[in-house]
């Protein structure tokens, strides 16, 4: 059988002792180029069982490289993942979103934190922005609500003379009167919204002055006095004139 022979260019010489032509036969030096193995070789099955040997570890090898691979792409995209969350949170509004900082001791634990250190100093801004903004919400409407008391009873009055309801004319300067004093309440308000925007924009100047707590009182008596008066309600000034302002 072909298959199992071996062929190829062969080359002996003799070995003899010391080398001497007639020397002692000691063996032979047998040199081979061979030109085929028998297909039943052990050379040959030792080689292909080293080949694959080679080749399951190298793809061992490959997937251990991919996996370890995969594993330092995801610690280095997480903390970048977290960031792009939150990140987009805030761009929506939400401003307690806080990304999660790695424990890698590296730059992006160091943006992480730089990150969280913003969205804090955001967060607290607008926080104060939106308690600023309630604030003058509430203002607004104590003014709307302040202008309407002297502006009713202004109505109120100058109705009353146009009707002639009011005769005397003592009541009727006293009317008038009153209706001046409300035209003032009216201007004063006013003034204190001027004062207030001038707060806000850090141009105003305390000017401290004495009030006299009991005239003022007289005042805001005299305007709520009729509406009282209809309900039943007597109203009193308990202040002393004499009280220094």
């Amino acid at each position: 059988d072909d298959s199992n022979s071996f062929s190829g260019l062969y080359v002996s010489e003799p070995l003899r002792y010391n080398g001497q032509t007639n020397g002692q036969l000691i063996g032979a030096l047998l040199v081979a180029v061979p030109e085929r193995y028998p297909q039943v070789s052990p050379p040959l099955e030792f080689l292909a069982h080293v080949n694959q040997a080679i080749l399951l570890a190298g793809a061992g090898v490959a997937l251990v490289v991919v996996a370890f691979s995969l594993l330092l792409a995801r610690n280095f995209t997480r903390p970048l993942e977290s960031l792009t969350v939150a990140a987009d949170q805030m761009r929506r509004g939400d401003y307690t979103r806080r990304a999660e900082p790695p424990k890698s001791k590296d730059e992006l634990e160091r943006l992480a934190v730089t990150f969280n250190a913003m969205a804090d100093t955001i967060e607290s801004d607008v926080n104060e922005l939106r308690r600023q903004e309630q604030l003058r919400r509430d203002l607004m409407a104590n003014i709307a609500h302040d202008l309407a008391t002297p502006l009713t009873a202004i109505q109120g009055f100058s109705e009353a003379l146009a009707d002639g309801v009011i005769a005397d004319e003592e009541t009727r300067q006293e009317t008038a009167q009153l209706i001046g004093r409300e035209v003032q309440r009216l201007r004063r308000l006013v003034g204190d919204v001027q004062e207030m925007t001038s707060l806000e924009s850090g141009r105003a100047r305390l000017e401290l002055a004495p009030l006299d707590l009991h005239a003022l009182v007289d005042e805001t008596l005299a305007v709520i006095r009729p509406e009282c008066e209809q309900a039943g309600i007597t109203l009193r000034n308990e202040i002393d004139p004499q009280t220094a302002p």
